[in-house]
């Protein structure tokens, strides 16, 4: 018997080419084996998911850095809010949720101020509050007291029938931007400021012919006013400007007070004041019993680029009225003014009336007395140099004393280098007249004199 053969059945056996294993070992095809197959793709069933994979905001980890959603290609830009007012401003960081302390806009102007960004009320305070490029935009008014609280009272100044008055009884500062306005301004706060923003030449308050335009009243002690234009104010004491309060700190500067009327200080009516005026100009105003331009009454103070030009008085001081009132007057004009009595320019009178002059020229004027300068019992000097025209030159008197009229035995005038005029600048009919005597003086410029009411020399 033969031997049986033993058939062995084996399996079939495939050929795996590289094809196949790539297949076998990153099923999604995106080029990354898995790590079971000593690769690095952290899911290899989404081909999106791979090392070097752009990282977008899913909440996945495209990357397969361990780490989910960071610097991914379609972050938002946040933008850094440090005051916390809901606007950012140029510094910004990329995140798919928005960080705390940061805003979606970056248009904040001034990122450490919260009460500026885009969507701020404008207030009249030099800043662009609401991020538009422009400051103080014109037709504002805004009040901010002494704890920084501000207030808009835009409409407390526009023109009606008649003017209103606004009661400023709390300290602090009212600041008007460029533009015109209509309104009566009655302080008796404590401290007060009343400014124009863009300066007198582009901001005008008008009293509307109803009242002074700013009057003080019981409780103010210090105000300033300065930047506006003040006019068609109307007053028994002070059209412009109108104040009783003895002992009252006004400062003007940059003031043109022009075109208002009163009995007494057409511009102004001051009572026992002090006074700080700096490039204040008084034009144009009227006054039916004193002081075209400006009356004081026992105040007491200086004035430095004061403009005194085109001011009526029916009776006298049709520049300025000063009584019982030391006031140095420096670098000053007092041009054109006319009273129907004495002191075209200036008038002066009571023996505690101390008016010191200097490099301040009086030009122009006219009056019956005194059309320069009447003085009676007070106490005058002029001081000037030869490189300054300071003095008096061509006013014109209908009777006598063309540049002063010297009346009064208390009275005294005092020059140094003080000028008189010569031909066309000449006054008219003399340069100085003395009372008791009826003396008539002629000078020219730069002189060096004396005067009482009975003589020079």
């Amino acid at each position: 018997m033969r031997p049986l053969a033993l058939l062995l059945l084996l399996p079939a056996c495939t050929w795996v080419g590289p094809d196949d294993w790539e297949q076998a070992n990153d099923r999604d095809r995106d080029g990354y084996t898995t790590a079971l197959n000593g690769g690095y793709d952290c899911d290899d069933g989404d081909a999106s998911i791979h090392p070097g994979a752009d990282e977008i905001c899913d909440g996945k980890d495209q990357d397969c850095d361990g780490l989910v959603d960071e610097d991914p290609i379609d972050a938002t830009i946040w933008y850094l809010d440090d005051d916390d007012d809901g606007y950012g401003a140029e510094q910004s960081i990329a995140a798919c949720v928005q960080p705390d302390g940061t805003s979606p806009t970056g248009d904040d102007c001034d990122d450490g101020d919260a009460s500026t960004h885009p969507r701020a009320t404008e207030w009249c305070d030099g800043l662009d509050t609401d991020c538009d490029g422009t400051e103080d935009p014109a037709g504002i008014v805004s009040f901010v007291d002494a704890s920084g609280t501000w207030t808009d009272l835009t409409d407390s100044f526009q023109e009606h029938s008649i003017a209103s008055v606004y009661e400023l009884s709390t300290d602090g500062t009212l600041f008007f931007c460029p533009g015109s306005y209509v309104g009566l301004i009655s302080v008796s706060a404590a401290s007060a400021t009343i400014v124009g923003r863009g300066g007198s030449a582009s901001t005008t308050l008008s009293g509307g012919s109803d009242g002074p335009v700013i009057s003080a009243a019981t409780g103010a002690a210090e105000l300033t006013i300065a930047g506006l234009t003040l006019t068609d104010g109307d007053g028994g004491n002070g059209g412009g400007i109108s104040s009783t309060i003895a002992g009252l700190d006004l400062t003007g500067q940059d003031l043109v007070i022009t075109e208002c009327e009163a009995d007494l200080g057409g511009g102004l009516y001051l009572e026992g004041a002090v006074l700080d005026l700096s490039e204040v100009t008084l034009s144009s105003n009227s006054a039916t019993q004193g002081g075209g331009g400006l009356y004081a009454l026992s105040c007491s103070g200086e004035a430095s680029g004061l403009w005194v030009t085109g001011n009526v008085s029916a009776t006298d001081g049709g520049g300025l009225g000063l009584r019982s009132t030391a006031l140095e007057l420096g670098d000053s004009l007092v041009n054109g003014n006319e009273s129907g009595g004495r002191g075209g320019g200036i008038a002066a009178w009571d023996r505690s009336t101390v008016l010191t002059m200097d490099a301040t020229l009086v030009q122009d004027n006219d009056a019956e007395y005194g059309a320069g300068l009447y003085i009676d019992d007070a106490v005058v000097t002029c001081s000037g140099a030869s490189e300054v025209a300071a003095g008096f030159h061509n006013n014109v008197a209908t009777s006598s004393g063309g540049g002063i009229f010297v009346d009064g035995n208390q009275a005294s005038f005092t020059a140094t280098a003080c000028d008189f005029g010569t031909g066309e600048d000449d006054n008219d009919p003399d340069d100085v007249f003395t009372e008791k005597r009826g003396r008539s003086y002629q000078y020219a410029d730069d002189v060096d004199l004396e005067c009482d009411y009975d003589s020079c020399w």
